[in-house]
C-alpha cells in the first residue's frame, strides 16, 4: 500500500509576514497622517491650523514611499497611499504661501 503524505494544516511554508508590504504600509500611514493634518486646518484655531499645515507636508514622503511600495505585493495600501498623497500634496502650494511668504 503506497503511503501518501498529506500536508498538515497547522504547518505552513508561507509566512503571513512574508506577504506584508512594509514600504507600502509606511507610505499609506504618512499620507494618511498628512490628510488628517489637512483637515485640522481651519475650524479649530491657529495652533491646530499651524500643526495641521506642518502635518500636511508628510504627504510628500508618503507619496514617494507609496510609489516605491508598488514594487512589492500586496499593493493595496501603496495604491491608497498614492491617492492620499496626491490629494494632500495638491494643497501644499497654498500652505507654502501661507507659512513662508506671509511674513513679508
Amino acid at each position: 500500500m503506497p503511503e501518501t503524505r498529506e500536508k498538515s494544516p497547522i504547518k505552513s511554508t508561507s509566512s503571513p509576514l512574508a506577504s506584508w508590504n512594509v514600504v507600502g504600509c509606511v507610505g499609506f500611514s504618512l499620507s494618511l497622517v498628512g490628510v488628517i493634518g489637512l483637515f485640522l486646518v481651519g475650524p479649530f484655531g491657529p495652533v491646530s491650523a499651524t500643526v495641521g499645515m506642518n502635518m500636511t507636508f508628510l504627504c510628500v514622503p508618503g507619496l514617494v514611499a507609496s510609489i516605491v511600495g508598488l514594487i512589492r505585493t500586496p499593493r493595496r495600501l501603496a495604491g491608497w497611499g498614492i491617492v492620499l498623497g496626491i490629494f494632500g500634496s495638491l494643497y501644499l502650494p497654498t500652505f507654502y504661501l501661507s507659512i513662508f511668504l506671509s511674513r513679508y
